[in-house]
């Protein structure tokens, strides 16, 4: 069994509206920093006008790039036999059901996934929905694994 991560629209939404926001106070650092300014003060001030607005505009595209790279390649969870494996960005981590205390679901003001904790460690797991939660505690062989 595959699981894999998904962006939901309320997710992508709210990065759509923070990206709208800080890129527009970038694009406005540089429009005011061009229009309204004499080249003397841009002299001594231009190149902090124009790293504020590469920075601003930086901060509200990252996190919809990064979205949008989810989307091309998801992370995902594999399930086989007694084995869970965490796929993401080219690295793997592999979990022995019987190494598995709990999974939980972590709905989180700006982004949700699926916690397991084990004996020594918590992975996270994030840009797994609450039905993709619900699909990897249906495998029958993780039935007997607490879970809240």
């Amino acid at each position: 069994m595959n699981i894999e991560t998904e962006i939901t629209l309320s997710l992508q939404k709210k990065l759509r509206k923070r990206g709208f926001f800080f890129t527009s106070l970038g694009a406005f650092f540089l429009f005011f920093g061009a229009t309204f300014l004499s080249v003397q003060t841009l002299e001594e001030w231009g190149i902090w006008f124009f790293l504020s607005a590469i920075t601003f505009i930086h901060i509200g595209l990252k996190p919809i790039q990064e979205a949008k790279k989810r989307k091309l390649t998801p992370d995902t969870i594999t399930v086989k036999n007694d084995k869970l494996l965490y796929t993401h960005a080219n690295t793997s981590q592999e979990l022995s059901f019987g190494d598995i205390e709990k999974i939980l679901f972590l709905q989180r003001k700006k982004d949700y996934g699926i916690l397991i904790k084990n004996n020594q460690k918590k992975i996270y797991m994030p840009f797994f929905t609450k039905e993709s939660y619900q699909k990897l505690l249906s495998y029958s062989n993780l039935q007997n694994i607490m879970h809240s």
